[in-house]
C-alpha cells in the first residue's frame, strides 16, 4: 500500500473501540505508518589519526540510534548489540579521543 493509503486507513482504525479487533489490513497499516513516521537515524563510527600527511579517517562501525538505544555492528564483527547512549558504545569500541559518532540522517 502508498503511506497515504496506510495513514488513512490507520486514522480509521484509531478510531476504533479498544473492544473491536483490528483487521489484518488495519494492524498493518497502522505499523507502516508509525514506522515511516518514526524512522531510526543511521550512523557509522569513525576513527580520526593525524599524521605527517594530514588526516586518516577508518571505518570502525556501523549502526541505527533509536530515541532512547542505539544498536551497532563493528566492521569486523566482532562487536553488536544495543548501547543506552554513544558514550557506552564509543566506550566499548576503544580510544575514545580518536572516535567519533557521525550521524548520516541529518534531516528529521
Amino acid at each position: 500500500m502508498t503511506p497515504e493509503e496506510d495513514r488513512s486507513i490507520a486514522r480509521e482504525a484509531a478510531r476504533t473501540p479498544l473492544t473491536v479487533r483490528l483487521t489484518r489490513d488495519q494492524a498493518g497499516a497502522m505499523m507502516r505508518t508509525w514506522a515511516r513516521d518514526n524512522p531510526p537515524k543511521r550512523f557509522a563510527v569513525c576513527s580520526f589519526a593525524e599524521d605527517e600527511r594530514g588526516h586518516d579517517c577508518a571505518l570502525i562501525a556501523w549502526g541505527l540510534e533509536f530515541d532512547d538505544h542505539l544498536m551497532a555492528q563493528s566492521v569486523d564483527s566482532r562487536i553488536h548489540g544495543t548501547f543506552s547512549s554513544p558514550d557506552s558504545l564509543l566506550a566499548v569500541l576503544g580510544d575514545q579521543s580518536t572516535l567519533e559518532l557521525v550521524r548520516l540522517d541529518t534531516g528529521s
